[in-house]
Formats: C-alpha cells, structure tokens, sequence
C-alpha cells in the first residue's frame, strides 16, 4: 500500500539543497571543469539577482522605482556580456557534452550576434562596469539645444533622489544614439529591451541545465527537509508578485 501524500511531500513544501561529499570535492578543487561551472553558477545569480530584484518596484512610478528599473537592465546587459564571453571561455572543455548544446549555441544566434558587440559589450564597458567619462561626452556633445534635467528628487529623502541624466546618457549609448524624444527611439528601445531579457532567460535556462547536469555526473546528490509555515507562507507571497507582474 502506498503511503498517502501531504502537504510537506509536495515539491513547492520542501527546501533542497545539491550538495557533495569531501572526497568528491577534493577530487574537483584541482580540476579547470568545476572553476567553470562555479563562474557560470556566479553568472546564473547575477542575471537572476538583476530578474528578480526589480520585482517590488515592477509598477513603482516614484524616483527610486525608475532608477532601480534602469541600473537592474544595464546591470542585465553587462552580466549578459560577461556570461557570453564566459561561453566561449568553456568551449574547449565542455564542447563535447551534449548539455552544453544548448548553452554553446546562444553566442550564434541572431539574437546575440546582434546585441553582443553593438550593445551589451558598449554598456558593460563604459556605462554599466565601467564609468568612462569620454563615452558620456560623446552622448551629451551633440548638436542642438536642450534642457538638461541633472537632478530629480521627492521631497529630501535621499532614496528618492535620482541623478537621472547620466542614465539618460547610458540608455543612449546602449542604444548607440541620442532619443532626441523621438518615437522611433522608444520603439527601437523596447525592442533591444525584449531581445536583451530573452537573451538573459535563455542563458539561464541553459546554463542552470548544464550546471544540475554536471554535478551529478560528478557524485553531487540532491539533500530534501521540510519548509516552515513562515517560510511557505513568504514563498506563496513571492509567487503571487512574480504571477502579477508576469515576469517568471
């Protein structure tokens, strides 16, 4: 007789972790493989942490909102630059697995050929994980008069305080020119916008498959416990965010 299923059996009840035993562990410290999986696992939660962390502010419209919006994309394009450049980097050791298909196969879609070079890599390198004051004078040094909105804020509290310019000239420069409030501007903005997180789910979905793979191929086994009712109830809170907003 089977025994009857309960709350506490159900996947969305139970806390897990992946986890190995020393010898493996010592076996691994040593091997080129693992340092690649760790990097790509630190890429994995540094895309993540840009998805998810703009959740409480999906639909905030003050200061703090807005400017969380915008670093979390150019954080995302930046991250996405240095998980594509870390592909490449794998190539040579893991080519011959076929869970690493997937992932290999993102760098050469239409996709990131034409995100990569004329977009991620011009934020990540001047406006997102650098700071290069020459790029942001190519972007402010253009001809024709406008008014310059350095600063805004609401009231005196610093967390509403935004420097909104320099971001203005960042999402330009991702662009690769000035809006000038053009409606064709906008439209090329939230397409680059669309393309750029569908690159970043794709990056994740495949790595996190290559990543599970991987580790137990190489002894690591997947450790079960039960959640607490706080817990459970602070999960359920999430999901219903994450459902709202449309962005699982």
């Amino acid at each position: 007789m089977k025994k009857a299923s309960t709350k506490a059996d159900k996947p969305e009840n139970t806390a897990w972790d992946i986890l190995c035993d020393p010898p493996v562990l010592e076996k691994l410290k040593k091997e080129e493989k693992f340092w690649q999986i760790i990097a790509l696992s630190r890429a994995v939660n540094a895309l993540s942490f840009a998805h998810w962390s703009v959740l409480p502010f999906w639909e905030d419209h003050t200061l703090q909102g807005l400017r969380t919006r915008n670093n979390l994309f150019l954080y995302t394009c930046a991250a996405l630059s240095e998980g594509l450049r870390l592909i490449d980097k794998m190539f040579v050791n893991f080519n011959a697995e076929p869970t690493f298909t997937d992932l290999k196969a993102i760098p050469k879609t239409k996709t990131a050929k034409r995100l990569r070079n004329m977009h991620l890599e011009r934020a990540r390198n001047h406006v997102a994980f650098h700071f290069l004051p020459e790029s942001f004078g190519k972007m402010v040094n253009i001809p024709g008069e406008s008014t310059c909105s350095f600063i805004s804020g609401l009231g005196n509290d610093r967390v509403h305080t935004y420097y909104s310019f320099a971001d203005v000239l960042a999402i330009e420069f991702f662009v690769g020119r000035a809006a000038y409030n053009s409606e064709e501007f906008y439209k090329d903005l939230e397409q680059l916008m669309i393309g750029t997180r569908q690159l970043a789910a794709d990056f994740v979905n495949a790595a996190e498959n290559l990543i599970k793979h991987t580790l137990a191929v190489w002894g690591f086994q997947m450790r079960k416990r039960p959640i607490s009712k706080e817990l459970a109830a602070a999960k359920r809170k999430v999901a219903k965010k994450v459902k709202a907003a449309g962005i699982g």
